[in-house]
């Protein structure tokens, strides 16, 4: 359902059909927004230095040759503290997209190609974080307090997740699973309270990979993480 609120988009992609699909899904959810259309960096550079978006949406290659990485200039553009840069991509490995986080600074990565579904929700949780992002500037907000010592969950921040003080890179979804599983640490949270979590592809194996995940990216930072157990044929249990 399209409602009346106001934000600035900007769309940077260089195949024009995809990039016309992207703006499309925005302005059909938010028909009073502004969605600036891009199909390479040196176009885009100049808006994304003079323009305050709400949030900027990119894929990383943006086109060939020595083109084909201006993605990762798009983030030098910006501070992606304030505004928060969703990647749409091609590529779906999930040890390639922890890779681009960090060398992005990016908000979250959608798959090519993304469903309206997950898209208008990502754009709407980058939002919230923008806004969170803002109110950081005048006001001295603290994380909500965490059941395990070891971990900072903070979704009004760019870092989200923070274990044993280094950033865990873990997708929105992926945050949202951690939180739960936190909220009801020491007990089984069963499958259908998790799917809850995942905006589109709520099945068992769906949930089994994005728990893989966040497996891997905690112990990237730390070799030693077991907290999440698997509860055979109900849920998984974040121990404390």
């Amino acid at each position: 359902m399209a409602n009346d609120e106001t934000y600035r988009f900007a769309v940077i992609e260089d195949i024009p059909r995809q990039n016309d699909q992207l703006c499309e899904y925005l302005t059909d959810n938010w028909p009073n927004s502004h969605v600036d259309q891009f199909y390479d960096y040196s176009r885009a550079l100049p808006s994304l230095q003079s323009t305050m978006y709400d949030v900027v949406i990119s894929d990383v290659m943006l086109g060939p040759g020595d083109m084909s990485l201006d993605g990762f200039k798009i983030a030098k553009a910006l501070d992606t503290n304030k505004t928060p840069l969703l990647i749409v991509s091609a590529i779906a490995n999930s040890e390639v997209h922890r890779g681009i986080f960090k060398a992005l600074g990016a908000w979250d990565y959608l798959v090519k190609p993304p469903t309206r579904e997950d898209l208008i929700h990502q754009v709407k949780l980058a939002i919230e974080y923008r806004k969170g992002a803002l109110n950081r500037e005048t006001k001295d907000l603290q994380p909500m307090p965490c059941k395990d010592p070891d971990l900072v969950l903070d979704m009004s921040s760019r870092l989200g997740v923070t274990w044993k003080n280094n950033r865990v890179w873990l997708s929105r979804t992926e945050i949202r699973l951690v939180e739960k599983l936190v909220a009801h640490a020491n007990t089984i949270v069963n499958y259908e309270d998790l799917f809850q979590c995942v905006v589109s592809g709520q099945n068992k194996d769906n949930l089994r990979n994005h728990i893989k995940n966040i497996r891997q990216a905690f112990k990237q930072e730390d070799a030693t993480f077991d907290r999440i157990t698997s509860a055979s044929m109900s849920g998984y249990v974040w121990h404390v």
